[in-house]
């Protein structure tokens, strides 16, 4: 068994504090930006149903006169970012245990019990499971409001039945329930 162990060592080299680093900020970093960006496009959306003008910073605007379109119409492209929502559900949900094995890589956290881990890793599978569908519910709300925007919008400025905004709902609709 000890020659068995030392094989599987040699095949699969220990990742360095650096790379460990790296990943865990990478994660933490995708986890809490995320549901920014959607509550951000879910605000814009909302604004605009409330009549109000839509502000857009400096790289929005040298955007939309690059794709020559609206500022409203690149916000709505912004919609498939929401399609992310499966990959931040994989980097959330294994989080908790990551930032416990750098706590104890890095000796931050001592010797831990059993029932010690037991514990932290259930209340992070809570902790997390509240945090994706809070997230989820902010994603479904953003691509409903800017699917109602644009289907409000539709007769005044003869655009067509189905846009970016309705195709990334269908999508993450179907995400969610496969």
């Amino acid at each position: 068994m000890t020659r068995f162990c030392d094989t599987v060592k040699t095949l699969i080299k220990e990742p360095s504090f650096y790379q460990f680093t790296g990943t865990v900020a990478g994660y933490t970093l995708f986890a809490a930006a995320f549901p920014v960006v959607a509550a951000i496009h879910t605000a814009r959306g909302v604004a605009l149903l409330k009549n109000k003008s839509l502000e857009s910073c400096e790289c929005e605007n040298k955007l939309a006169k690059k794709f020559d379109i609206s500022n409203i119409t690149l916000n709505e492209w912004y919609s498939p970012i929401t399609l992310l929502f499966p990959l931040f559900k994989r980097v959330v949900e294994p989080l908790g245990p990551l930032a416990v094995m750098w706590a104890r890589y890095t000796g931050l956290v001592g010797e831990m019990t059993d029932k010690e881990v037991n514990c932290v890793f259930n209340c992070w599978a809570k902790i997390s499971l509240g945090y994706i569908y809070v997230t989820g519910a902010i994603c479904f709300t953003g691509l409903s409001v800017w699917s109602y925007r644009r289907q409000t919008q539709r007769h005044i400025k003869k655009q067509s039945i189905v846009g970016v905004p309705e195709v990334t709902l269908a999508l993450f609709t179907g995400l969610l329930f496969v």
